[in-house]
This record gives C-alpha cells, structure tokens and sequence, in this order.
C-alpha cells in the first residue's frame, strides 16, 4: 500500500528517568525512519565522455541526455537538459564526483573541478564548487558531498572542468551525481 507524502515527524518530549531513555530512543529513531521512508526524494545519474581540455577554466553541464539510474519521486530529473527540479522541501545530502584518466606522457600538472548551482532554502542562488590537480599520467578524481536545504521547486544543475597547464585536448572521465533528501 503506497505510504501518505504528509506524514512528517515531530519530536516527543524527552523523558526525565534516564531509564526511559533507550526506549524513548528506539521509538524517535523508528519515527523518524518512518517519516524519512514515507517521503523519499532521491536520484541517481551517471555519465561517461570525452572533455575538452582547456588551458583555462572552461565550465560544461554534466547529464545532458542522460537517463538516470533511479528517481524517486520520478520526473524530478529532466534527462534532455541535466536539470533538477527539487520535487519536495528539505535538507539534501548531493554527491557529486568526476574521474578523468590520464592523457598526457606525465610530469604535467593537471587539475578538474565539479560545481553545483542550486537555490538554497533562502532562495538565494547558491555555487559549491571542489577542484583537485595532479600529474597529468595518472587517474584524476574529484569529489563535492555536501548537505543544502533546498526549496521545493528549485532547479540543481552540475558543470565540470579539466585544465592542463601547458596544452589542449581531450580526456575520457566518468561522473556521478547523488541526492537525498535526508530531512524537512
């Protein structure tokens, strides 16, 4: 039987004998499962390609043309443009990681980047960004995990970028992104 989208949890008073605790615990981490699992907002989209190597900071949108894996409540994830549309309020746990293989002779320093523009809770626009760099021989990984209230009907959108600090190209990589609503 499909579980009702209102049920939200709200907390019961703590008790005062410390011997009623663990119960109390037991009961609260179950209704807060509950309401977690009556409420799912989730999704899962990967992506595989080749890039352009700039020797500047050149930003492109991840997931166009991309099905995803899972979208929980479905048709929050537009696969034609690579946007999300947060389809319920909340705190979000988003998880997003790019590996780029290696594609020069080494001793080359290269560096990738991922970003995730969002409209926070405030309905400010927001920006968070993660950028590593290495020797241009050997596999290349960055990773953006963090947690945003966002605001029903918000779009999420993900770029990537590979700089090479001496000359231009292509390289393969892989992408993932994650979300969760993990709370009101």
């Amino acid at each position: 039987m499909p579980r009702s989208l209102q049920e939200e949890y709200y907390p019961s008073p703590v008790p005062r004998d410390p011997n009623e605790l663990p119960r109390y615990l037991e009961s609260e981490f179950h209704k807060i499962r509950e309401s977690l699992i009556a409420q799912p907002v989730a999704l899962s989209v990967a992506e595989e390609g080749a890039a352009l190597v700039t020797t500047v900071v050149t930003w492109f949108d991840l997931f166009i043309d991309e099905a995803p894996e899972w979208d929980v409540p479905g048709g929050s994830f537009d696969p034609v443009t690579g946007i999300w549309t947060c389809p319920q309020q909340g705190l979000h746990q988003l998880a997003l990681s790019i590996e780029v293989e290696p594609f020069g002779s080494g001793n080359k320093t290269y560096y990738a980047g991922v970003a995730i523009d969002y409209v926070g809770q405030d309905g400010i626009p927001g920006r968070a960004e993660s950028a590593d760099g290495g020797d241009d021989a050997i596999p290349l990984g960055v990773t953006l995990d963090i947690q945003v209230p966002i605001l029903f009907g918000s779009i999420l959108k993900c770029q990537a970028a590979i700089v090479h600090d001496q000359f231009s190209g292509t390289a393969n990589y892989k992408a993932r992104l994650q979300i969760l609503r993990v709370s009101n």
